[in-house]
């Protein structure tokens, strides 16, 4: 596409940073020690890092640990642009990683010869054993399936389903009481691909032609909407849907926003990929996906996440940095470093996977273990299917909502094929340097505020440095890559599909903001699993502050101001407004006018 040229105009940019703001504050001890060894970063999304900090500094002191945890939208997408730009941190972590369509050999650390790696169980290492070698080491396991609400049970004497057809028994009776039969979860347009894949792995997918069709499939010799045996399956996704298990009634809103529905302790059903619910309330278990006569359900296995360390650290030179990486890593292949990651309730919320580990009788998955161990499980089909991710699950959003057909959804499977064959999404620009987030910030801001006609753009960023992560602002940086929608929305507030928003501000608001920061709040819960953020103390993160060209602020009037990262009560007292842009549809316009993007064409940008 022919470069569109734009000229700077001068704007007015101002970047506050952290450390000025609280340099009157005690040294925090996440950041680099001058007199201990120079610093191993390590990246940990999600997971609140402090208290296993503590356990390397108590074996390891000399080791001096440092965090930078992503957090935003696409986990995914961002560790994998990571991987994919070989920009990873010294300690690099992972949602997935299956050798047959990425492996480590040319940028992480073989581990197999290391002690701590004969801690794991057969089993976890072969499922990411590559031509003998080990690049990463599993943490937790959970298992997906139909979350349940076990004291309705018990309160109304019903008997669990085994079966769909022992659903709709049970919906008759669910019927004559004010309980709500079931709620999905539908934030991301992963879980709705997850939920057409998951089904169907009760049926043909999880058979030995299934797989050998996955395979087909993904090297390009046959379609989904052709294969005979997936039209037969179809018949599994409107006995779902019948039954209510396919639910839209809220759709969109965030997992957490569903969780808390489940939490009420009034609906019997879960469907969706976040099924740990911290409540004492009410006790919750899972079942498996379930087929019609109940003789081939199926448990997905799903790895939370794995870590591997930098290859670049077996450089000439790094020999003190490979040897405290190797030390941080003994610490994270224990229960202990586990639960440290995870919080105390990890114990009984997953599935660990060491050779040693006994599942407890609170565990919530101590009623299925026999039948996981037993072989009822399917694999978790993710990795080489990234292009298919958006599409489907938005197609499959839309079968859920009465839009498309379950053909459409496997029509969509077809048309996403030769990205998947090739192993390549639309491609936007190319990114040719490291953006780093306060730049990405000015980016995001900048565009949404144009599309919008907003004065000021207010966005906070995810600054490295802290054990837990600021989920609300801009959660990374951008990588020199062939950029997709996956590396656009890992940066973008507005995830996958949210409108740009705007509020209104004062000149003294702004600037008492700046000076301020955003500030995350402490926890009030000690179980928690890795979406959340959590941490033991607030901590306060930068907002980066762009104001339309000529523009100067002044006290008593009023702005109207785009955002990331602001207290809900603030938004809701400050004419909080929607617009009909959607913020990642808006950043992928715009950097496509560039066949190459770098910071100086943030600069450029004309508003």
């Amino acid at each position: 596409m022919k470069r569109k040229k734009i000229r700077s105009l001068g704007l007015a940019v101002l970047t506050l940073a952290a450390s000025l703001l609280l340099g009157c504050q005690k040294k925090d001890p996440n950041k680099p020690n001058p007199d201990t060894h120079e610093p191993i970063v390590m990246s940990t999304p999600g997971y609140y890092a402090k208290d296993f900090a503590d356990l390397v500094k108590k074996k390891y002191p000399e080791v001096n640990l440092v965090f930078d945890n992503y957090a935003g939208m696409n986990t995914t997408g961002y560790v994998r642009a990571q991987f994919k730009s070989n920009n990873m941190p010294d300690i690099w972590c992972t949602t997935m990683y299956d050798p047959k369509f990425f492996s480590g050999k040319d940028c992480l650390v073989n581990l197999a010869k290391y002690e701590f790696t004969n801690r794991y169980s057969a089993a976890r290492i072969n499922d990411v054993l590559d031509d003998g070698a080990v690049y990463v080491l599993p943490t937790t396991y959970s298992s997906l399936g139909i979350t349940y609400n076990k004291t309705l049970f018990k309160k109304y004497g019903w008997k669990l389903p085994k079966s769909l057809q022992d659903m709709d028994e049970l919906a008759k009776e669910v019927a004559k009481t004010d309980v709500k039969f079931a709620i999905s979860q539908t934030q991301f347009p992963g879980v709705g691909f997850r939920y057409f894949f998951d089904i169907l792995a009760t049926d043909f997918l999880n058979t030995i032609d299934g797989r050998q069709f996955i395979n087909d499939y993904m090297d390009g010799k046959t379609k989904f909407s052709e294969n005979e045996n997936i039209k037969k399956a179809y018949k599994l996704f409107a006995h779902y849907e019948k039954l209510g298990l396919l639910h839209v009634e809220n759709y969109g809103e965030s997992v957490n926003a569903t969780r808390d529905e489940m939490a009420k302790g009034n609906t019997l059903f879960m469907m969706g990929m976040s099924n740990y619910i911290n409540t004492d309330k009410c006790e919750f278990g899972i079942l498996p996906f379930l087929s019609e006569d109940g003789s081939t359900n199926a448990y997905i296995l799903s790895v939370d996440r794995h870590f591997g360390l930098n290859k670049k650290l077996e450089a000439k030179g790094n020999e003190q940095k490979l040897e405290d990486a190797l030390k941080v890593m003994d610490v994270l292949s224990t229960k202990e470093a586990i639960i440290a990651l995870n919080g105390g309730e990890v114990i009984n919320t997953k599935i660990m996977p060491f050779k040693d580990f006994q599942i407890s009788e609170e565990n919530r998955y101590a009623e299925n273990i026999a039948e996981i161990n037993d072989g009822k499980t399917a694999r978790f089909l993710a990795v080489g299917f990234e292009p298919a991710y958006t599409v489907t699950g938005e197609k499959f959003y839309e079968y859920m909502q009465g839009k498309a057909t379950i053909e459409d959804v496997a029509k969509t499977m077809d048309e996403v094929q030769p990205q998947i064959v090739n192993n390549q999404k639309p491609i936007f620009t190319t990114i040719t340097e490291v953006i780093p987030r306060k730049d990405v910030a000015r980016l995001v801001g900048k565009v949404f505020a144009k599309e919008v006609g907003a004065d000021v753009a207010l966005m906070s960023i995810n600054e490295a440095g802290h054990y837990k992560a600021n989920g609300s602002g801009i959660g990374g940086d951008l990588f020199p890559l062939a950029t997709t929608d996956e590396e656009l929305c890992s940066v973008c507030p507005t995830s996958w599909s949210g409108k740009i928003e705007t509020i209104t501000m004062t000149g003294k608001e702004i600037k008492e903001a700046v000076a301020k920061g955003f500030i995350v709040k402490a926890p009030k819960k000690e179980g928690y699993e890795p979406s959340d953020n959590v941490g033991e103390q607030d901590e306060v993160f930068p907002y980066v502050l762009s104001v339309r060209q000529g523009l100067e602020l002044k006290d008593e009037e009023s702005y109207k101001v785009v955002y990331s990262g602001m207290e809900k009560e603030f938004i809701q007292s400050h004419n909080k407004q929607t617009s009909e842009v959607v913020g990642l549809v808006a950043l992928q316009n715009y950097v496509s006018q560039y066949k190459s993007f770098s910071i100086k064409n943030i600069d450029e940008i004309q508003w």
